[in-house]
């Protein structure tokens, strides 16, 4: 971990309320699928960075695909080509791509902003086994929150959408489009809401499929310290998402709770 200058090289809209921030930096040829970068935005109090995964990586560019969700997102949204920004990075456990290499095939599964580590994956796996079947789905509640599925497409060519209101792809959740199109020899590596990571994990357990889930909660440091994104393993023990993971074996949790203060 280390902090780097980055400087703001685009912005483009993703989707309602979503946009990807490119930015030039030295850290985007160090980043492991699943790793994270904290940003900090300078003129929001508390003094707390806000953790982004990698989305892609080309050269000293690296993609953060965001969703507004307060202010720090809003001034992110804002920030003009040209902006320096402070990057702490890279930060978390990332996705195995030795051993999911190895596999007879990969399915990742998304939800809505949840595809930025998957699809960073999709590339990182593509460059390391050419020939790895790899598929996407990518779901969200309507349309306007799916995010860039034409690039996405584009960055994994086998791909299959739904939206709970039918308005891209096949109606209903992504987990549900999964289901019919199982095949248990793959491995399984998710990112979403954690109500949707919860699914995917009974459903793992249910069909005895080796699952990944990329978790997506709330940090403070980013980094170990404060131990404020805990998430409790399967056997009692608990971890910090921040370092630990966020990638996890599904079968080492505990049902997935959002936590409550």
């Amino acid at each position: 971990m280390k902090e780097a200058h980055a400087e703001v090289c685009g912005r483009r809209e993703s989707g309602e309320g979503i946009f990807v921030l490119a930015l030039r930096t030295e850290l985007a040829r160090e980043i492991a699928a699943g790793q994270f970068v904290n940003v900090k935005v300078a003129e929001v109090e508390p003094f707390l960075r806000r953790p982004f995964s990698v989305a892609w990586c080309e050269g000293d560019v690296m993609e953060l695909l965001i969703q507004e969700r307060g202010r720090g997102t809003k001034i992110l949204g804002q920030t003009a080509p040209g902006a320096a920004l402070s990057l702490l990075g890279p930060l978390g456990t990332p996705f195995d791509l030795e051993a999911l290499a190895k596999a007879p095939g990969v399915d990742l599964l998304a939800g809505g902003v949840g595809s930025a580590p998957l699809i960073l994956l999709a590339a990182q796996l593509r460059a390391r086994a050419p020939t790895l079947p790899v598929r996407l789905f990518l779901g969200a509640r309507t349309r306007a929150l799916l995010p860039e599925p034409d690039v996405a497409a584009a960055r994994v060519p086998e791909i299959k959408l739904a939206t709970d209101d039918g308005t891209a792809g096949g109606r209903g959740t992504v987990l549900d489009l999964y289901a019919a199109h199982i095949r248990p020899e793959r491995v399984l590596c998710a990112c979403g809401p954690t109500g949707m990571l919860e699914a995917v994990r009974k459903l793992a357990a249910e069909r005895t499929l080796r699952c990944f889930l990329s978790l997506e909660v709330e940090m403070a440091c980013g980094f170990g310290v404060c131990q404020g994104c805990v998430v409790r393993l399967a056997n009692g023990a608990y971890a910090k998402v921040c370092e630990d993971g966020p990638v996890f074996d599904a079968a080492a949790l505990a049902p997935l709770r959002p936590l409550t203060g």
